[in-house]
C-alpha cells in the first residue's frame, strides 16, 4: 500500500515533468556553484541516520541478524514494464531504556521519457512503539542532483518536523494523533491481526513522500486465486483507500493467512508489485522502457492551429468514472461551464494585461506564502537573487520585470531534459538544467526575490508530438492587481489557450508531491474535446 502510493506520486512528478519536446540529452553539464549533499537535520529532532546505498542496497547478514528481525524485496511494474524495486528491513532496536521498532525502506524507480531516463530514490525510516506508535521518522528522497530531508519527532500531540534542501531548512509543529502510526502502518497492521472477509479496518498513518498524516481504510474483500510468477496462491484481497489532504487513492494488496502483503495494485498507472528476491528484485533487464510521456498523455478530439500563442479556445472535458466538479480552476483566464455532473465546457482565452480586471472572476489576492522563500522556491538564495536583478536590469514596471525574468529563465535553463522530476529552485539555478516544473520553480523564486508575489499552476498544455494535452506546470504572478500567467518554457513568455488549469499553489510548507494529489483524480480518466478556436 505504501508502497504503491510512493511509487504513484514518484510517477505524477515524472508525468507532469514530461511536458515539453526535447531532443535526444548531451552530456552533463558540470554543476556551476556550490551544489551539495545536505547533511541530516541537526537541532531539536535527532535519530541515528543510515545513509542510503544507491541502487544496489545490501540485504541483511542473515547470519547475525537480531531476533525479530524481517527483510522484504519487492519489484514494481507499470503497465506490465519493470520499472523499479523496494527494499524494506524490520528489527527492535533500544532507545533510551525502551524496545522500538525501526523500519528501514529504500526503493528505486527508473522511468523513460522520450529517451531521457529518469531514476528516483528515496529512503524511509520509522521508531515505533511495538504497538505501532510513532516516535520519530526519516525521509530522503532523490531526483536529479539533490536530495530533500525530511525528519520528525514526536512532541506531546505534535510532531516536529523539519525539512531541509540545499541548507534551506523549514521547521514545524503539526498536530499528530497519538495512534498515528509511521509509513509502513498499514502492513505491520494487517501482520498483527489479519483481516476476515467482510471486515474494515482504519489505519492512521504517516504518507510517504509527502510526509503528512493521512488514513488508510482496510476492507477484506475475500479470497481468490493470484498467480505470482507461475505460483497460484489463495490470498484474501483487500482494498485499500489512501486518504490524505482531501484526496483518496484505491489500490489493492492481497495478503497470506498471516497478513503478509504479496502483491499489490493501484489503478491509476496500472501498477503492480510482487514479494520476490532481492536477485530479482535488483535484476536490470527491460527496466524502465516504458515511454511515460506516451501513455499519459490525454486524447484530443477535434484539431488545434498551429499558430501559437492561441487566443481563445474552447473544449468540453469529461472525467470517466467520477464528477468532474471543482477539478478545473475557473477564474479571468478560464471560465468553467458545468454540463452534467462529468463533463464541462472550458471557455480559455489569453488574458489582455490591460484590459480592465473582471472581479467576478478575480482569483483570491497574494497571501504572506506567495512572496515568501521556503525549501522548494528559495527566493533567497544568493545565486537567485543575483540572477534575478541580472535579468531584470533597469526593469522597475512589475510586468516587465516579470516577463523579463520569465524569458530569462527559460534562457538560463540551457540544458532541457527530463531526467530530473521536481528540483529545488536552488538547485535549477546552479545546474540550469529541466523541464517544465523546474522552469516554474525558479521563475517563481526570481520573482519573489523582485518582491513579485508568484506561484505555480498545475495543468495540462497542447503537446504537438502526441496530438494530446501533457501535464504540465507554469506561473501566476501578482500584476496590475491580478495574477497573470506565465510560462517559462515557452519563447514568448505569456500563456495563451493551449493551457489548461487545474490548481495553483505557493508550494508553502507543502511536499513537492502533495501539490501534485489533484491529478490522482484525473490521469488516466480525462476526455477532452476542442469545439471552438480563435
Amino acid at each position: 500500500m505504501r508502497n504503491h502510493f510512493k511509487v504513484t506520486l514518484f510517477v505524477l512528478a515524472a508525468v507532469l515533468a514530461g511536458c515539453q519536446p526535447t531532443a535526444a540529452p548531451p552530456a552533463i553539464k558540470p554543476v556551476t556553484g556550490p551544489l551539495v549533499r545536505p547533511a541530516p537535520v541537526t537541532g531539536p529532532i535527532t535519530s541515528p541516520t543510515v545513509e542510503p546505498s544507491g541502487p544496489s542496497v545490501q540485504p541483511v547478514n542473515h547470519e547475525t541478524a537480531s531476533s525479530g528481525e524481517r527483510e522484504v524485496w519487492s519489484v514494481f511494474y507499470m503497465q506490465d514494464q519493470r520499472v523499479g524495486f523496494s527494499h524494506v528491513v524490520t528489527r527492535p532496536v533500544q532507545d533510551g531504556g525502551r524496545t522500538l521498532l525501526h523500519t528501514h525502506g529504500q526503493s528505486e524507480l527508473t522511468l523513460n521519457r522520450e529517451g531521457s531516463v529518469l531514476t528516483q530514490r528515496i529512503e524511509l525510516q520509522t521508531w515505533e512503539t511495538p504497538e505501532g506508535k510513532l516516535e520519530r521518522f526519516q525521509s530522503r528522497r532523490t531526483s536529479g542532483p539533490g536530495e530533500i530531508v525530511t525528519q520528525g519527532k514526536r512532541l506531546g500531540a505534535m510532531m516536529l518536523v523539519a525539512t531541509e534542501s540545499l541548507g534551506k531548512r523549514e521547521t514545524k509543529p503539526v498536530p499528530f494523533a497519538e495512534n498515528c502510526g509511521g509509513y509502513f502502518a498499514a502492513e505491520q497492521s494487517l501482520e498483527r491481526s489479519p483481516l476476515k472477509a467482510g471486515e474494515s479496518r482504519t489505519v492512521p498513518s504517516l504518507v510517504p513522500v509527502i510526509d503528512q498524516q493521512g488514513e488508510i481504510i482496510l476492507t477484506a474483500l475475500g479470497e481468490e486465486e493470484v498467480s505470482i510468477r507461475g505460483l497460484t496462491q489463495q490470498l484474501m484481497k483487500v482494498k485499500s483507500d489512501i486518504k490524505i489532504a482531501g484526496q483518496t487513492l484505491t489500490t489493492f494488496c492481497w495478503i497470506d493467512s498471516r497478513g503478509q502483503t504479496l502483491k499489490t495494485f493501484d489503478p491509476s498507472f496500472k501498477q503492480e508489485a510482487y514479494k520476490t528476491t532481492r536477485e530479482f528484485a535488483l535484476a536490470k533487464e527491460d527496466l524502465g522502457k516504458i515511454d511515460l510521456l506516451a501513455v499519459t498523455t490525454v486524447p484530443l478530439t477535434g484539431k488545434l492551429r498551429d499558430v501559437r500563442p492561441l487566443f481563445e479556445a474552447t473544449y468540453v472535458a469529461k472525467l470517466k468514472g467520477d464528477k468532474i466538479a471543482n477539478h478545473f480552476a475557473n477564474d479571468e483566464f478560464q471560465q468553467v461551464t458545468k454540463v452534467d455532473d462529468h463533463t464541462v465546457r472550458l471557455t480559455i482565452a489569453e488574458l489582455d494585461r490591460l484590459s480592465p480586471v473582471n472581479r467576478e472572476r478575480l482569483s483570491e489576492p497574494p497571501t504572506p506564502e506567495d512572496s515568501a522563500p521556503n525549501s522548494l522556491v528559495q527566493s533567497d538564495d544568493a545565486a537567485i537573487v543575483r540572477l534575478a536583478n541580472s535579468l531584470a536590469g533597469d526593469r522597475t514596471e512589475p510586468f516587465q520585470v516579470a516577463l523579463a525574468l520569465a524569458k530569462g529563465t527559460r534562457a538560463h535553463i540551457s540544458k532541457r531534459t527530463y531526467a530530473q522530476a521536481f528540483a529545488t529552485a536552488a538547485e535549477v539555478v546552479r545546474t540550469q538544467e529541466g523541464d517544465c516544473t523546474e522552469h516554474a520553480v525558479l521563475l517563481a523564486a526570481l520573482c519573489r526575490a523582485r518582491k513579485i508575489p508568484a506561484r505555480v499552476v498545475l495543468g495540462l498544455v497542447y503537446y504537438p508530438p502526441q496530438k494530446g494535452f501533457a501535464y504540465h506546470m507554469w506561473n501566476e504572478v501578482w500584476v496590475g492587481n491580478r495574477w497573470f500567467p506565465l510560462d517559462a518554457t515557452v519563447v514568448q513568455g505569456t500563456v495563451g489557450a493551449d493551457h489548461i488549469k487545474l490548481r495553483h499553489a505557493s508550494l508553502h510548507g507543502e511536499s513537492a508531491y502533495a501539490v501534485m494529489l489533484p491529478l490522482l483524480q484525473v490521469v488516466g480518466r480525462l476526455e477532452l474535446e476542442v469545439v471552438e478556436v480563435e
